[in-house]
């Protein structure tokens, strides 16, 4: 089987372009401030070259939005791998669930303070007496960059 002609991969590289500078314009500007042109300009193409990969700016948004959706599962499944199959890794699932928001929550565009989500109840003050945040400290994760 023949590997991908030069032509595949100049598209495959300028659709990635595209997309990585559709996400920069939307996540500054905004879906409704953001334009085809502005983005084609971003990506350093031509604004048919843009049209010739996405049909409109909503199926563009819907492309970077699944990019980032894969990104971040892709992310989230490697550090639950990693919590999982390190030598006293946690097996529990409260764990890898909260590893994954804190992940989630790290990566949104608001975030509240990493792990809150984990400590307490929606609408509540009180901390969890029996929640991850006492675990926190003996996740295999801690000093890894995930927050303890």
């Amino acid at each position: 089987m023949a590997g991908k002609s030069r032509r595949d991969l100049y598209a495959e590289q300028t659709r990635a372009a595209v997309i990585a500078a559709a996400a920069a314009r939307f996540a500054t500007d905004g879906y409704a401030a953001t334009t085809m042109d502005a983005i084609a300009e971003d990506a350093n193409i031509a604004k048919g070259g843009l049209y010739h990969h996405f049909a409109s700016k909503a199926e563009l948004f819907e492309a970077v939005f699944i990019e980032m959706e894969t990104s971040l599962l892709r992310r989230v499944e490697e550090a639950g791998a990693e919590i999982w199959d390190e030598p006293g890794g946690s097996h529990d699932p409260l764990d890898l669930l909260c590893t994954g928001l804190d992940m989630s929550w790290r990566h949104a565009p608001s975030r509240p303070t990493a792990g809150s989500h984990c400590r307490t109840p929606p609408g509540s003050s009180a901390r969890l007496a029996t929640g991850p945040s006492e675990r926190r400290s003996t996740w295999p994760g801690c000093g890894k960059g995930w927050p303890c």
